[in-house]
């Protein structure tokens, strides 16, 4: 393994960072110190959100730091946290939104689930993608549609009753329900 010159006893980020070094390398083939500069780039790169806000107080102490406290398992059984963990997740939304701003248009909505093939991309019983399908045919549910998906978009959380949305039938033709 190849590391800046001079930093054999101190990977980074104690030493020279190996992505900005524009000095002499040295040949690492000592298995410790290969071990101890592999831990070193592994530390770095496991460690690349941790100024996310998950990675702070309040997302943190409610959700765990592996997703092992309780509010990550209210939220995964569809029970909404409290108001202090709300008003956080629409703030780091709402930065979110800002930086990358949704687009689900009707047009874009009815553009995409008219273009796709109910026979290759939805499943066996092609329920799910005919839904969206029939849907593109009444601009009403179009507009339902398209503002449903911006909900996880905007607030980072999936309502329940729109993963439960594919479960109503919906004509794909006049008189057929299947």
């Amino acid at each position: 393994m190849d590391i800046p010159s001079n930093a054999e006893a101190n990977p980074y980020p104690v030493g020279p960072d190996p992505k900005t070094w524009n000095c002499s390398w040295e040949t690492v083939t000592d298995p410790k110190k290969l071990a101890l500069h592999v831990c070193a780039a592994n530390d770095r790169q496991y460690h690349q959100a941790h100024s996310s806000p998950f990675c702070s107080s309040p997302l943190l102490d409610y959700f765990g730091y592996r997703a092992d406290m309780q509010g990550a398992d209210n939220m995964v059984s569809g029970h909404s946290p409290p108001e202090d963990i709300m008003s956080t997740l629409a703030s780091v939304s709402q930065q979110r939104s800002e930086a990358h701003p949704n687009d689900i248009t009707v047009e874009a909505f009815k553009s995409l689930y008219t273009a796709l093939d109910e026979r290759t991309l939805s499943s066996p019983s092609g329920r799910h993608l005919g839904h969206y399908k029939a849907a593109t045919q009444s601009e009403k549910l179009s507009t339902l549609h398209s503002q449903l998906m911006l909900i996880p978009s905007i607030t980072g959380i999936s309502p329940t009753m729109a993963s439960n949305g594919g479960h109503n039938a919906c004509e794909k033709a006049q008189g057929s329900q299947n």
